[in-house]
């Protein structure tokens, strides 16, 4: 099979949460063309998914040197170095990105998530505009938009926008979560622990889709939401990591 056919594949299954058929799907493809630059790519935003973070900055900064010029690269670059917390390599590669392809609203997007980060929610929502008037139909941007207003407590808004997120891509794991938070937020227990576990069944390493079935947990019990506070926390380490910490709690 063509490999760049392979990878758009994979491409898809990631969007859809299928991480473990977009691995399998990346690995073939890679092994057909080992320096294949958008291969690698996404093979780091599947990694990054799968939160095996040192794998996917090992494949961000592979897809960078065999792309230099790909805004892509870049960007994915900069979501990589942003879960390892190096946010001023983050925001320059994330710059870089807007730089190359100043048309392509992926690349707004990434610099409004590091102002969310921030904080500065007036910055994240201007980027965030930017990427909308590129192309007003995007998903991503729809959805992160909707989270920005649930964190100034605008639920009104946020309803309006995740509603639009679904009505374009019915599926969209993020927006499913944030349709989750808000029916959580409204008491509807049941409708948020629904839309929480369809994420969960295409990835249980969600971490959004972890944190929301914490506060479900929380909502119902608070010795449950507890340990579960405390199981998400743990799974955020390796398994090393994991037992160094129950060594040190012990």
């Amino acid at each position: 099979m063509n490999p760049h056919f392979e990878v758009e594949t994979a491409e898809r299954f990631l969007n859809m949460g299928l991480l473990e058929q977009a691995l399998s799907t990346l690995r073939g493809a890679l092994s057909q063309d080992p320096e294949l630059a958008e291969g690698h790519i996404v093979l780091a935003l599947t990694l990054l998914d799968l939160r095996r973070i040192h794998a996917a900055l090992h494949e961000a900064r592979l897809g960078v040197s065999l792309a230099p010029e790909d805004d892509a690269a870049h960007r994915v670059l900069a979501l990589v170095l942003r879960a390892h917390r190096k946010r001023v390599q983050a925001e320059h590669h994330a710059r870089q990105a807007i730089a190359l392809a100043p048309d392509e609203p992926s690349n707004f997007m990434t610099l409004a998530l590091l102002r969310r980060d921030d904080q500065d929610r007036v910055a994240a929502r201007e980027h965030l505009d930017t990427a909308l008037r590129l192309d007003p139909e995007d998903v991503g941007a729809r959805t992160m938009l909707a989270e920005l207003h649930m964190d100034e407590g605008d639920w009104e808004a946020a309803e309006r926008e995740v509603e639009d997120a679904l009505q374009l891509e019915p599926e969209y794991p993020r927006a499913l979560i944030v349709r989750g938070s808000l029916y959580l937020h409204h008491g509807q227990v049941d409708d948020a622990r629904e839309h929480v576990r369809w994420v969960l069944s295409r990835n249980p390493m969600d971490e959004d889709a972890l944190r929301l079935l914490v506060a479900i947990k929380a909502s119902t019990s608070r010795l449950m939401g507890l340990w579960w506070r405390y199981a998400v926390f743990l799974s955020r380490f390796d398994s090393v990591r994991q037992i160094a910490i129950l060594m040190v709690l012990y």
